[in-house]
Order: C-alpha cells, then sequence, then structure tokens
C-alpha cells in the first residue's frame, strides 16, 4: 500500500500476487500526470510529492450544453380542445371532422396547417405527413393507433417549424414500417421533433433507423419502446431527454446525435428518466459533441456485454462523446464490450453510482479525467482508468482489471472510436 496525498491506494499487481490489478480509493484530492515514462504496466510506487501537478498536455474545458429549441414544455403539451381536428384512421381509410388544414388521399392525411390533431385507429398501410409553412406549433396527439406502412415512414415530418407528439394519457400506439421503406426511419422528421405526454409509444424500424429528427430531438416524457436494424433514437442537431421510460433494442447506436459541421451541435443532455439500451454493433449512447448528464437510471449494453470478441471494424462503447461527458448524478449500469464511458477529450463525473463491467477501459479520456465524487466499481476492465490527466478529488473507486487499474497516457489508447 502507498499513500497519495490523502488517498489510500491499495495496489495487486497483475501476475505478481494475483491475475487481478484492485484498487480501492476513498480521499480528497489528487492530480495524476501522465509522461511518456508512466504508461503500459510500469506503475509508478513512488509517494506523490505534489497534489498539483501541471501536465505536459494541453487540457480540453468541456464545453457548455447549449439550450435546446424546444424548451417550452407547457406550451407544447397545452392546446384549446374547441379547435381539436380529429383524425380517424380506419384500417384501409381515413376519415377527418374537419378538412381544414388536412387533405385526405385514400391512406395518406397531409397536415398542412399548425393546430392540434387527434389522432386514433389503425391504419394497416398508410402514412400521416406533416407539410406546412406555418410559425406555430403542429401537434399530433396519439391517441391510441396503430400505423403500418410498407413503403414509407408511418409519420413523416416534410416540413414544419416545430412537430409535438402528444402521447395521450394512458393509451398505446404503435408504428411499423418495412424493409421497403423509402424514408429514413419509422418515425421521421426533416425538422425538430418533440414528443411527450404520458402514454406509451412503441416504433418497430425494420429497415433504417426508428426515430429519428434531421434537426433537434427532445423526449420530454412517455414510455417509448424502440426496435431497430440501424440507430434506435437519433436527433442530428441534438437529443434532449427530460425524463421518461425509454426502452431501445438497437443494432447500431441505441440514444445518438451525428452533427459533425457545427460544432455547437452534435450533443445529448440527459436531465432524467429511466433508460435502458441494448445495442449490438453500436454504442448505447453516442454523441458527436457533449454528452450532459443531470440525473437518470441507465442499464447499457454494446457490443454484446464485457464478454463479446472486439470488433475493431465498429465501435460499441457505452457511453461516448467526442469533445466531453459530464455527469452530475445518476445510476449507472454498463456492460460494453470496448469502453464503457469514453471522450476523445475530457470526462467529468461530479456524482453518480457506477457498476462497470468492460471488455476494454471502465473510463477513458484522450485528454483529462476528473472525478469529484461518486461511487465506481469497475468489476471487469483491461485498464480501469485512462487519460493523460486523472484527478480524483472525492468519491470511492473499485476497480479489478486485467491490466492497469489507472493508467496515464497522452492521446488515443488506440481503440475504436469512430
Amino acid at each position: 500500500m502507498f499513500l497519495l496525498g490523502s488517498i489510500s491506494i491499495l495496489l495487486i499487481v497483475a501476475g505478481y500476487v494475483t491475475s487481478n490489478w484492485s484498487t480501492d480509493i476513498t480521499g480528497t484530492t489528487e492530480n495524476i500526470t501522465a509522461d511518456n515514462s508512466t504508461t503500459g504496466d510500469d506503475t509508478d510506487t513512488t509517494p506523490a510529492t505534489s497534489t498539483n501537478t501541471t501536465s505536459n498536455s494541453s487540457n480540453t474545458t468541456a464545453a457548455e450544453i447549449p439550450e435546446n429549441n424546444n424548451d417550452n414544455q407547457e406550451d407544447n403539451e397545452t392546446w384549446d380542445s374547441s379547435v381539436l381536428t380529429t383524425i380517424t384512421l380506419n384500417k384501409d381509410s381515413i376519415s377527418v371532422d374537419d378538412e381544414n388544414g388536412v387533405t385526405i388521399d385514400k391512406t395518406t392525411a397531409t397536415i398542412t396547417s399548425a393546430g392540434t390533431y387527434n389522432i386514433n385507429g389503425t391504419l394497416d398501410d398508410g402514412q400521416i405527413i406533416v407539410d406546412t409553412n406555418d410559425e406555430e406549433a403542429v401537434r399530433l396527439v396519439l391517441n391510441g393507433v396503430k400505423i403500418s406502412s410498407t413503403t414509407n415512414a408511418p409519420i413523416y415530418v416534410e416540413d414544419a417549424n416545430n412537430t409535438v407528439i402528444v402521447l395521450a394519457d394512458g393509451t398505446e400506439n404503435y408504428l411499423t414500417d418495412n424493409k421497403n421503406n423509402e424514408d429514413n426511419a419509422t418515425l421521421c422528421s426533416r425538422d425538430d421533433l418533440t414528443i411527450s405526454g404520458d402514454g406509451a409509444l412503441t416504433v418497430s424500424g425494420n429497415v433504417n433507423d426508428a426515430i429519428r429528427s434531421n434537426d433537434g430531438l427532445v423526449i420530454a416524457s412517455g414510455t417509448i419502446t424502440v426496435t431497430s436494424v440501424d440507430d434506435g433514437i437519433r436527433g442530428k442537431d441534438y437529443l434532449v431527454i427530460k425524463g421518461g421510460t425509454i426502452t431501445v433494442t438497437s443494432v447500431g447506436d441505441g440514444l445518438k446525435s451525428d452533427n459533425n459541421e457545427d460544432a455547437s451541435k452534435g450533443y445529448v443532455s440527459i436531465e432524467g428518466g429511466t433508460i435502458q439500451v441494448a445495442a449490438t454493433q453500436g454504442d448505447a449512447i453516442s454523441a458527436q459533441t457533449d454528452l450532459s448528464v443531470t440525473d437518470g437510471t441507465f442499464t447499457l449494453t454494446s457490443g454484446g456485454g464485457s464478454g463479446a470478441r472486439l470488433n475493431e471494424l465498429l465501435s460499441t462503447k457505452g457511453l461516448k462523446a467526442g469533445v466531453s461527458i459530464v455527469i452530475d448524478c445518476g445510476d449507472f449500469a454498463i456492460n460494453s464490450s470496448e469502453d464503457a464511458v469514453h471522450s476523445n477529450g475530457v470526462i467529468t463525473i461530479n456524482s453518480g453510482t457506477f457498476d462497470i463491467a468492460s471488455g476494454d477501459d471502465g473510463i477513458h479520456a484522450d485528454k483529462s479525467l476528473e472525478i469529484i465524487g461518486g461511487t465506481l466499481d469497475v468489476s471487469k476492465c483491461f485498464e480501469g482508468m485512462e487519460s493523460a490527466v486523472v484527478t480524483i478529488n472525492d468519491g470511492y473507486i473499485h476497480i479489478d482489471s486485467s491490466d492497469d487499474g489507472i493508467n496515464l497516457t497522452e492521446g488515443n489508447d488506440g481503440s475504436q472510436t469512430a
């Protein structure tokens, strides 16, 4: 045992005492910095003489998550029922009680005006389209619908300033496409999209993504269950989750934002909710730029879990971000074939409970990793924590690793990050 400042670290070196590297850490503040001599198995057991060492590499500050464009939740979920338009789906036909703002063509209903539309019934092979130049919101209240389409997305937003899908309380709603869907997703929007309400929505994506917005996507509430042969839930500019119960089973990434053309976009912000993701050939949660978690309960499996063989052509991480990850709180159970938590830049963990099993690193940040508090239990990994700079301020950390418990190295460790 040796002391780093006020932190007690127990080292069991692989191949010396046991096959595992195990560490328990409790304490206040320690800043550990990489240099070219501190990599791999060359663990320096010399007591630290300073707790404020300067890194040889430049630090990257975690970017602030921008405000999203659909934050007025109360306005999104309230409307004047006296001007409600009802659209009824009759398996092989569609009827509407007021044709102002809606055009019907056999099994396709096109909404051309802002307003609130109450949709109910079953459509065996058809589509709801939103296409309007109005500035006000279009609200689609799904009041027990089952929509299938053989050629297109069952719900498709072609053009709208803001579309809100409200899941009516106590209802169950289903959207399904098939392999001939010519759109990018089962629930597909080219503009900003919000999903809210206390009902349930089940989406099956059989050719592309299940839920996708080419702009921003906000999930405020609801019970949402997704299966997809590609990505599960995808907001190109941003994905914001405020609450709800979300279950995703996907071949590709589970939750994703991937705008790589604007540094202020491509972010994922999760404020709460219960989220379960199983991504067989992708990341559980992936952000092109920043990933921010305020709270929530997470059960994440990627790439078949920590016991699966790594595929160098795939990225199968638990939490992944291109710039920064900031976690304020939350309960995380992560079982990943690659890194459980990975950033190409920086990671900051303020609090939270983490139960991690990884086929690669437990937590990896290319530039800096700071743990301010929380409970971290890494039961399986190659390396427990890895970064150019590791700063531990407080918390409890337990690591069982086949290689280094804490590895200090500059830049990418060579794992797949695409």
